[in-house]
């Protein structure tokens, strides 16, 4: 996650830093607030649980075997996707 806030940081031009939530404290204060339906407030928690156990932490090579070529990184991603605009008041 740190790679990640300094790629950020590089493409936005300022300082983004990581903070690591202890996992009950995340889900207590901002999780349980977002007032998801049960199903999805459960599968969101689960994930963010196998993913600070590293249960996803895998290398493949599927994306390269679906799109034909390597991937293109998480700079290119954020190079090629607009920034979010300020939502209206209707």
């Amino acid at each position: 996650m740190n790679a990640i806030a300094a790629e950020l940081s590089t493409a936005l031009g300022r300082t983004v830093t990581y903070v690591d939530v202890p996992y009950e404290a995340w889900l207590q204060d901002d999780l349980k607030k977002a007032d998801l339906p049960p199903h999805v407030d459960e599968h969101i928690a689960t994930m963010a649980r196998l993913h600070r156990d590293n249960r996803y932490d895998r290398a493949t090579n599927d994306v390269t075997e679906l799109l034909g070529r390597p991937p293109l990184g998480f700079d290119h991603l954020l190079r090629n996707t607009p920034a979010p605009q300020p939502q209206g008041r209707s």
